[in-house]
């Protein structure tokens, strides 16, 4: 018997103050950008109908995605993110790609750069420092043995990830975070430059709202983004062969996906701000999709990690009805800025546990003769 699909394409409605709803799904093969941008702009003009407002969209790094970004002519140069609407000629929908999956894709990088066999990259600056990913085992290893540990989070999963780890965004955010440049500093290893990448970092994850334009936040971003640009320039003037000049760059999918994270935030804000509007931060990423993956593999699943098409309809509904959208065991489960459920107005379980009360508990209890 053919299968019906092996993947799940899932639209969840993210709103600027925090209320999401998965509002629709679709069982699927290989979703292709051609689909990808019927169902896309269809479920635009649906939500539009119910008075819902499209302002952007926020997706991976998906190879479907990206093509589907350029379909509408968004390329590595450029610098307008805004598509207008084919259902709606006088709206705007601004493209952004996830910063968590940028992070990763960053740190999948950094750990392919280094001189040692199987290594496809050797990442260096523009002043000629070179990023490896030694660095972080070492300074790992030199910290494990330290009695008063400066990263505390840094464990070996950080370190040596397998497939399914690579997966988890807080496991690459704890790799390129604050904590980490102080641990890197306390060794004294090399890291010119990656200042400005952690600075990146703390701005997604703050959840002070940006109400003002001059916000020096997206000042911050701005100049992450020019220094990249600025790195992948002085690479490109070297003598160096074009093979050898890609081993010193990130990969050109990393690089145009955070060209458009940075880029399609800042235009996001600008936008949001000229109609009062205020935007988190913390809430601008797909970690609510990630969410309830997670819940349909684990949460109503238990072992069983691969749902069928009916179980995953089902367990959606179970999702949204629930007490609490969130899994702690979830790919994005220790931000605040997912703890939100989507049934807002049931304070209660739904499945309440009875306790049996002292008295039942007496009378339960059965004569012992001596």
């Amino acid at each position: 018997m053919k299968s019906l699909g092996n993947y799940a394409l899932q639209m969840v409605f993210l709103e600027l103050t925090g209320f999401r709803f998965p509002f629709a799904h679709f069982i699927t093969r290989q979703a292709q950008a051609s689909e990808l941008y019927t169902l896309f702009w269809g479920a635009v003009d649906k939500l539009s109908v119910y008075g819902f407002t499209t302002a952007y969209v926020n997706m991976d790094g998906a190879q479907s995605n990206r093509s589907f970004m350029h379909m509408h002519g968004i390329k590595l140069s450029s610098t307008n993110l805004h598509v207008t609407s084919p259902v709606n000629p006088g709206q705007t929908v601004i493209f952004t790609m996830d910063y968590s999956h940028v992070i990763k894709k960053i740190r999948n990088n950094i750990m392919k750069s280094g001189i040692k066999r199987g290594r496809t990259r050797n990442l260096e600056l523009p002043d000629k420092n070179n990023i490896q990913w030694q660095m972080w085992v070492d300074a790992f290893n030199w910290d494990k043995t330290s009695p008063l540990q400066i990263h505390r989070a840094l464990t070996q999963v950080h370190v040596y990830p397998n497939a399914m780890e690579k997966m988890r965004n807080h496991l690459a955010e704890e790799v390129l975070n604050d904590d980490m440049l102080n641990l890197m500093t306390q060794y004294q290893a090399s890291l010119s430059g990656s200042i400005d990448l952690l600075k990146m970092i703390q701005n997604f994850h703050d959840q002070r709202p940006i109400s003002q334009a001059n916000d020096m936040r997206l000042h911050e971003n701005m100049e992450i983004l020019h220094w990249f640009k600025r790195w992948e320039e002085t690479i490109a003037i070297s003598d160096d062969t074009s093979t050898a000049k890609s081993k010193k760059l990130l990969s050109r999918q990393c690089i145009e996906d955070l060209y458009a994270c940075i880029l399609g935030f800042d235009q996001l804000c600008r936008k949001a701000i000229s109609m009062s509007w205020h935007i988190t931060p913390a809430q601008i990423n797909s970690d609510v999709v990630e969410n309830e993956f997670c819940q349909q593999r684990a949460t109503y699943n238990g072992p069983n990690s691969h749902p069928n098409a009916l179980q995953y309809r089902r367990n959606l509904n179970n999702i949204i009805l629930g007490q609490s959208s969130l899994s702690r065991k979830g790919n994005a489960a220790t931000k605040r800025a997912n703890a939100t459920s989507y049934a807002f107005n049931n304070p209660q379980p739904l499945r309440k546990k009875t306790r049996k009360s002292i008295h039942s508990q007496i009378t339960e209890l059965k004569p012992i003769r001596l």
